[in-house]
């Protein structure tokens, strides 16, 4: 007569049932596949933004007007930041610890807020000049330039709207702009968004982080965000407007040196000390995996419908027409 194994009973009933609790989304290999799918999405959103623009400059050239405003380029920080690290701005590590003792924020203030920018000839356009090239990029004055919604996420949505050349670009691009953004937005979790930013244990992390800070002598700072924030703010407490004598200037330039260097060790410090960076990514990537689950096909066919629109965008830049998908 055989046996009766109750333990082995019992431990295939405990496996079945943590196989039963696990979300497949939350298995290993689903994980790192939603997160190729969000930032390929990301990148390829990027894309199609560039497009959007290009389009909306040849139409402009093709009403006459050669010189463009600055919103009508590519060089959007955000873009490059994203194709390195996916995280929102909010929850992005900086600096590393290298970069912290030796230069502070070091490029990263450079590349987002302290650029002296190139002069753009736009500028230097009559004042009706520009006035007539706005008109025509939006539409008429009496025109409202944009429409909006609430999509089921929570999130409003905005697009162009009218006969300005913005619109026209966007619809012969994206066909109905409303349900791209839609596709869009669910194949990133957007939906995830609010429960990111309030949940406890990112919340309790940044408390700590913030008092930690305070003991630094950096007080009412409510994130890391924050202490980048105030390290780009300050910079004109600190250095003088051109045209001031040089020994000035550059004295209140090593000044506010010395200080965004000392607020970034303690950033860097305070950080380590609470685990912050590992806190953010493990929070923002489980919930906004479960969001994304949510919209399963949308998440993972919205790169192919991208690569579509690039598709016809690129035929209209080719034939220098623009004409609906």
């Amino acid at each position: 007569m055989h046996s009766f194994n109750y333990r082995m009973v019992a431990l295939l009933i405990l496996s079945a049932i943590l196989a039963a609790c696990q979300s497949p989304a939350t298995e290993p290999r689903s994980v790192e596949k939603y997160r190729a799918a969000y930032i390929a999405n990301i990148q390829i959103r990027w894309e199609i933004y560039d497009m959007e623009l290009r389009l909306t400059r040849m139409c402009m050239e093709d009403a006459g007007f050669a010189v463009h405003p600055a919103e009508l380029t590519s060089n959007n920080p955000n873009r490059r930041e994203t194709e390195f690290n996916p995280l929102v701005p909010e929850f992005t590590a900086v600096p590393d610890r290298d970069t912290a003792y030796a230069v502070g924020y070091g490029d990263w203030l450079t590349r987002q807020y302290l650029l002296d920018e190139e002069p753009v000839p736009f500028e230097d356009l009559s004042s009706q000049d520009q006035q007539d090239y706005y008109q025509a990029l939006q539409g008429p004055d009496d025109e409202t330039p944009t429409a909006s919604a609430e999509l089921h996420s929570g999130r409003v949505v905005e697009w162009w709207v009218g006969d300005g050349c913005r619109a026209r670009a966007q619809d012969a691009l994206l066909g109905d702009a409303y349900e791209y953004l839609a596709h869009w937005s669910a194949s990133i979790g957007v939906a995830a968004d609010q429960a990111i930013f309030n949940d406890h244990r990112i919340r309790t992390a940044e408390q700590d982080w913030s008092a930690c800070m305070a003991a630094e002598g950096h007080p009412d700072l409510i994130s890391p965000r924050s202490a980048f924030l105030r390290a780009a703010m300050r910079e004109s407490d600190y250095i003088p407007p051109m045209g001031t004598d040089e020994a000035t200037r550059q004295a209140g330039i090593e000044e506010w040196e010395q200080f965004q260097t000392e607020l970034a060790i303690a950033d860097y410090e305070c950080q380590e000390r609470f685990d912050l960076y590992r806190i953010y990514d493990e929070v923002f990537w489980e919930l906004r995996i479960e969001a994304m689950s949510a919209d399963e096909h949308v998440t993972f066919s919205f790169h192919e419908k991208a690569e579509q629109i690039l598709e016809h965008g690129q035929t209209m830049i080719t034939t220098g027409e623009l004409t609906t998908p």
